[in-house]
């Protein structure tokens, strides 16, 4: 699903809804674009559900993109050439990052699961010719094979917990020390930011409206993972 270089209206809407529902249906995906997450920022559970992936912003050195994290993606290296910008993605629920810029911000996720998708925060047809068809190959290979074969490489499981859930006012948000967590909105609002010094985080939210909050957690060594917890009144 190629959006170009300014995909300012894309996949909005039932388009959206359509690709999520197809994704998590099974169906394997690659969306490929500068501008695909600005348009779409507020689709937290898109993102999040169906491509395991975080929307960080626009991205700050984009010459390049190398792949990452397994045998499929490992060893690509391309320039990309003649864009005015690109953006960045992190991992969660599942994600893993696949490509990344130079300064090592994420170019790229990949997801694993019912579906298999992959987004960019670039568009690949910006890739020289021969660059591009080695990096279609080893998408294509990946919609065949997954992330079959990584053992040991892949993140291991976070220690995470939040008490009591459903809550009043006050909960306790447990991750590993040095994690940064994150609160959103379901419409994708950030309303909370803050890393824990030790392994455990009190969340007062005594003036925020009832309703359920999604908490992204990422660990000092990358790991991501998201949860869900209502707030009631």
């Amino acid at each position: 699903w190629f959006c170009g270089e300014d995909t300012t209206e894309n996949i909005a809407g039932d388009e959206r809804i359509a690709l999520e529902n197809y994704i998590l249906g099974g169906g394997k995906v690659l969306l490929s674009g500068a501008g695909i997450g600005y348009a779409n920022q507020e689709a937290f559970l898109f993102f999040r559900d169906a491509l395991g992936a975080h929307y960080e912003g626009f991205a700050g050195d984009f010459s390049a993109v190398r792949g990452t994290t397994s045998h499929i993606f490992l060893g690509f290296y391309g320039e990309l050439e003649e864009i005015d910008f690109a953006e960045t993605y992190t991992a969660q629920e599942g994600g893993r990052t696949v490509f990344l810029y130079p300064d090592g911000a994420g170019a790229g996720v990949a997801k694993d699961d019912v579906g298999r998708s992959i987004v960019l925060g670039f568009p690949a047809e910006r890739l020289p010719d021969g660059e591009l068809t080695d990096f279609l190959e080893r998408c294509i290979t990946f919609f065949d094979e997954g992330f079959a074969g990584i053992g040991s490489s892949a993140p291991g499981r976070m220690e995470i917990s939040v008490s009591p859930n459903p809550f009043n006012d006050v909960c306790e948000i447990r991750a590993p020390g040095g994690s940064r967590i994150e609160i959103y909105d379901l419409r994708g609002s950030l309303v909370l930011s803050q890393t824990t010094e030790t392994s455990s985080l009190l969340w007062r939210a005594e003036n925020m409206p009832a309703g359920v909050y999604l908490l992204k957690i990422s660990t000092p060594e990358g790991e991501t993972a998201t949860r869900k917890v209502l707030l009631i009144r």
